[in-house]
């Protein structure tokens, strides 16, 4: 029996076929499962429409309302802050002669100097309220009236130490400004051309004194709470000092020196500040001195040297607030 022959032709047909077959085949598959996926995208697209479209709009009457009462809040503290700082709100200087101003000066030193001679405080022998400069030459006329400003407010830090009688007034340092200078610099300018307004202005100032703890802090707490003008105190520097033998201490007669019944000092702002740790040998010496010590510790007894590097601070116009609508 003769075998039947394979025809080439047929052959390669069928390979072909089968190729061909099979790469459409593989083409559906892929092409259904991107159907299945954009089908899937579709309905979760179409959900989460479907579920915006049942949603209340924003801003709701509820959502506004609530946005109002925390601007009113909000607005009512900027409110708070900006009347604790009107007296520190200056719109314009008054400048005087330089005569003028050099007669401030004077009376305003001869009345400091006044309080320190009786309160027995020591001051360095060449000191000026830190107008030195000006017991030479005359203060710039343009000038006087921001000085006059700053001379106002040293004063005001001198008759407040004097009244919690310091030991000594070690040194007083203040910054020229750049209005005491003929030479000042130009103010910058916005893109618009109009002048660069500052929020604020500050004027650097040091001061150091030796006092009783108790009179210190009392001053500075003072500082602090100022209601005439606006101090920042950047660094605050303590050193604790030994009272020399004999010598007579001076105590303020205020809360912040008198023992209270548990007989602790009252808790102050700047208590932190004068923390005293005690130690063991401490504990036994105060035991053997019949508390002796502690009296001694609450009242104040040891004298400390006090640095201060702080600015006077002031806002040179009122920020007028949008209104809320």
């Amino acid at each position: 029996m003769e075998k039947k022959k394979i025809n080439g032709f047929q052959l390669v047909l069928l390979l072909v076929v089968l190729v061909v077959g099979g790469a459409l085949l593989a083409l559906g598959l892929i092409k259904r499962s991107e159907y299945t996926k954009n089908v899937d995208q579709f309905k979760t697209q179409a959900t989460r429409l479907a579920k915006m479209e049942s949603m209340e709009g924003y801003p709701s009457d509820e959502s506004v309302a609530q946005l109002k009462e925390g601007l009113v809040s909000y607005r009512g503290k900027i409110e708070g802050v900006r009347e604790s700082l009107k007296s520190s709100v200056v719109t314009s200087f008054i400048n005087v002669n330089s005569g003028d101003f050099a007669s401030k000066l004077n009376k305003s030193h001869e009345e400091v100097k006044r309080v320190y001679t009786d309160k027995r405080v020591s001051f360095p022998e060449n000191w000026y309220l830190g107008f030195e400069k000006y017991t030479a030459v005359p203060a710039l006329k343009e000038a006087t009236g921001i000085l006059s400003y700053q001379l106002d407010a040293l004063k005001w830090i001198h008759l407040k130490l004097g009244e919690h009688s310091p030991v000594a007034l070690n040194n007083v340092h203040r910054s020229a400004l750049s209005q005491e200078s003929s030479e000042q610099k130009k103010a910058k300018k916005t893109p618009k051309g109009k002048m660069a307004q500052p929020v604020y202005h500050r004027m650097p100032l040091e001061l150091t004194f030796t006092s009783t703890e108790a009179n210190a802090r009392a001053f500075l707490n003072d500082l602090a709470k100022s209601q005439e003008y606006y101090y920042v105190i950047n660094t605050i520097k303590i050193q604790s000092i030994e009272a020399p033998e004999g010598a007579e201490i001076l105590v303020e007669d205020n809360e912040a020196a008198e023992p209270s019944q548990d007989g602790a000092s009252e808790e102050n702002l700047l208590e932190s500040v004068f923390d005293n740790t005690e130690t063991e040998e401490d504990e036994e010496a105060i035991s053997e001195d019949n508390g002796n010590k502690l009296f001694e510790q609450v009242l104040g007894n040891e004298n400390v040297v006090v640095f201060l590097d702080l600015d006077l601070i002031y806002l040179p116009a009122k920020l007028e607030l949008p209104e809320i609508r």
